[in-house]
């Protein structure tokens, strides 16, 4: 069906995606490209999926291609006590970075070096962006928050930072997944919290001469202002509005999507548009009135590729939400390249 689609869909691999015979039917329903997201895949299920792939595509003929998102700095709240601890409206409250010194009532970090890059007066936020507070000080490993609303913040719970700059959006483990998916084969690899276009450099010196292209995901608010030097510097980019939407108001996310298709299509870059496009599929056949809107105006606004996320890693049909997409961009592209011939 889809290989009249000049819009591809990318299809995220999850339990849900897994087995052999799924497979088959995704790749026969037109799937462009799987994507492995590696804040959760473990080495032995890329290189068993990736091994069952290539032979289902000689078998069927296919040429689906394999990209993998690296986890990035996933900062988040360490461990505190299980009923949590209720940070309210303008109280200031001070955390702790995991090494140098911390007080009994800290709220600890899961992350090393974050101290060294906030500074007083920036915004930091909680639970997805429930929870929001401005950093008042910073005195070595610890960093003091006052609140400017209130919520319940439990252990394991991600942190965003939308106004600072990190040294690279490449961890440890992102250099250790980076090495395996180098010597395993992939296709694309997604760098997730990209801020500027130095980071793309860097990675494009670990990657040397292999034929792998780098797609940035703009999904902070540093690369939603650097969006065009982000776009020059990448193979690809991803409209990540997951993040994007906590790291700026939700009502700006529209905006910044149409800028930076418009952008990326003025470089001649690839752009996919993502999260949440087919969200009900996880538990439903039939998607909303509202995202089958949301797709179509992602294939008028002329996206390249849009990716399913949940909707095939833990959905109840993986093959139905990719054929739900291709419809709704078929009619959308017969509308975008026909029927507007009619107002030529």
């Amino acid at each position: 069906m889809s290989t009249e689609l000049r819009t591809k869909v990318i299809a995220s691999l999850g339990p849900a995606s897994y087995p052999e015979d799924v497979l088959r039917r995704l790749m026969q329903a037109g799937v462009y490209m799987f994507r492995s997201n590696f804040s959760h895949m473990p080495y032995d299920d890329y290189r068993n999926l990736r091994v069952v792939i290539a032979r289902l595509n000689q078998e069927l003929g296919t040429h689906v291609l394999m990209q993998a998102d690296l986890q990035g700095p996933h900062i988040r709240i360490g461990k505190i006590a299980d009923e949590g601890v209720f940070l309210t409206e303008q109280n200031s409250y001070w955390f702790a970075t995991t090494t140098g010194e911390a007080q009994l009532y800290d709220i600890p970090i899961n992350d090393a070096t974050i101290h060294e890059y906030v500074k007083t007066g920036q915004p930091i936020s909680f639970l997805n962006g429930f929870i929001e507070g401005v950093i008042t000080d910073v005195q070595g490993h610890r960093i003091q928050v006052r609140m400017t609303n209130s919520g319940m913040l439990k252990s394991n719970k991600a942190i965003n930072l939308p106004e600072t700059v990190l040294d690279s959006c490449l961890t440890d483990k992102d250099r250790r997944d980076l090495d395996f998916l180098l010597e395993e084969g992939v296709d694309w690899i997604a760098l997730s919290f990209v801020s500027r276009k130095e980071e793309i450099a860097e990675v494009r010196g670990l990657i040397g001469d292999r034929p792998v292209k780098v797609m940035s995901k703009i999904e902070r608010k540093t690369a939603a202002e650097n969006m065009a030097e982000i776009i020059e510097a990448s193979d690809g980019v991803m409209v990540a509005r997951g993040d994007l939407g906590i790291e700026l108001p939700m009502e700006d996310v529209p905006f910044v999507q149409k800028d930076i298709i418009a952008l990326s299509r003025h470089a001649d870059k690839p752009v996919v548009v993502a999260t949440q496009m087919l969200y009900s599929l996880v538990h439903s056949l039939r998607p909303t009135r509202a995202e089958v809107s949301d797709v179509a105006e992602a294939v008028l606004e002329k996206a390249d590729a849009l990716l399913l996320s949940d909707e095939t890693t833990e959905g109840i049909d993986p093959v139905n939400a990719v054929l739900t997409m291709q419809k709704i961009i078929k009619r959308a592209e017969e509308y975008l390249y026909k029927e507007a011939d009619l107002l030529s």
